[in-house]
């Protein structure tokens, strides 16, 4: 993520959206986009040219390459990217899975806007043995410190379609806040389970919505539907969350130390 463009000798201009950026065949050294699609969405930001990478591959929102294939167009901002800044349109109908996906890829913290978000099926429609639990694949996997935010309720994630799977996961890693979101719909919000050799800690969700579930939080798949290698599971938690119609559980921890629930509804 480059951070800013207030150098000496940086020349810029402005366009009204990432097609325009695309489109541009003579440029400055950055670019301010006004928005994803028009001016004033909520996507777009401050782009600068790298003329030194001829290879990282365009994600359609933290790196945009140019029609002409030879400009490579880098975000810059110190704030988390969000979910409109990678094309997601948050109207509740569009499927914004793309973006989703896109977004979280990038390994950093993400922040998402104001706005309804329909995502799903996130992976493979595969599930575990007698279809106990949705497949691991089935659902973005977070990095370590990769924190998630919303403003509230407002910042909606729907899922869309029959096939219930999680919105996140996380494997092997550690110091993920998942916070002022609302999740409506899906298996769960987040599927916390350490793969072979995997290790977790310090996981959870605060101040969010969970609505329509099976289980709002789940944590630490029984060894006996996993039993390779070894894996560890830590201070998983839920806090001063909102839940509402969840099916089976609000949370389940299964071998893991420590979980908690904290002053939720």
């Amino acid at each position: 993520m480059l951070e800013n463009i207030n150098e000496a000798g940086i020349t810029s201009q402005v366009v009204d959206n990432i097609s325009a950026l695309k489109a541009l065949v003579t440029a400055s050294d950055a670019v301010y986009v006004l928005g994803y699609y028009v001016p004033g969405d909520g996507g777009g930001g401050v782009y600068r040219r790298d003329p030194d990478d001829v290879t990282t591959p365009d994600n359609k929102g933290s790196v945009i390459v140019g029609d002409n294939g030879t400009y490579r167009w880098k975000l810059c901002q110190t704030t988390p990217y969000t979910l409109k800044q990678f094309g997601c349109k948050g109207d509740g109908i569009t499927d914004d899975t793309a973006g989703y996906l896109a977004c979280f890829s990038t390994g950093l913290p993400v922040h998402i806007p104001s706005g309804r978000y329909k995502v799903a099926p996130i992976g493979p429609a595969a599930v575990y043995p007698e279809g106990r639990e949705p497949n691991r694949t089935s659902a973005v996997t977070l990095g370590t410190g990769q924190n998630v935010t919303g403003e509230g309720a407002g910042s909606e994630l729907i899922w869309g379609n029959t096939t219930k799977q999680a919105f996140f996961r996380v494997v092997n890693a550690k110091n993920i806040v998942i916070s002022g979101i609302k999740f409506t719909g899906g298996y769960s919000a987040i599927i916390i389970d350490p793969t072979a050799d995997g290790s977790v800690d310090d996981v959870g969700l605060k101040n969010c919505t969970l609505d329509g579930q099976l289980i709002g939080l789940l944590g630490g798949r029984q060894y006996a539907l996993d039993p390779t290698g070894s894996k560890y599971c830590s201070n998983i938690w839920i806090e001063t969350c909102d839940l509402r119609n969840i099916v089976v559980h609000g949370m389940v921890a299964t071998n893991c130390y420590r979980p908690r629930a904290t002053s939720n509804n």
